[in-house]
């Protein structure tokens, strides 16, 4: 999963690698109210200007899906039953 829709908003996967290209548009993380204490997910928003455009939220969605590649591919591989 690269994205989620929460509240009317996108988010995208953000990791190590890419972290800094959505902190330095000010986007931050989707916290999750859910449980006994509010946390912070690795889905952050977007800037607003990535919606203007096909070619303005292809880079994001780049982003967030190598993100998601990565936290795959660092995963074992499921064992069958």
């Amino acid at each position: 999963m690269f994205g989620l829709v929460a509240y009317d908003q996108l988010y995208l996967k953000v990791d190590d690698h890419n972290r800094e290209s959505f902190e330095s548009v000010g986007s931050g993380p989707f916290i999750w109210t859910g449980g006994e204490k509010p946390m912070a997910m690795s889905y952050w928003s977007l800037p607003d200007s990535a919606f203007l455009t096909v070619e303005a939220m292809a880079p994001w969605a780049k982003l967030g899906l190598e993100a998601a590649t990565r936290q795959a591919s660092s995963k074992p591989p499921k064992r069958k039953r």
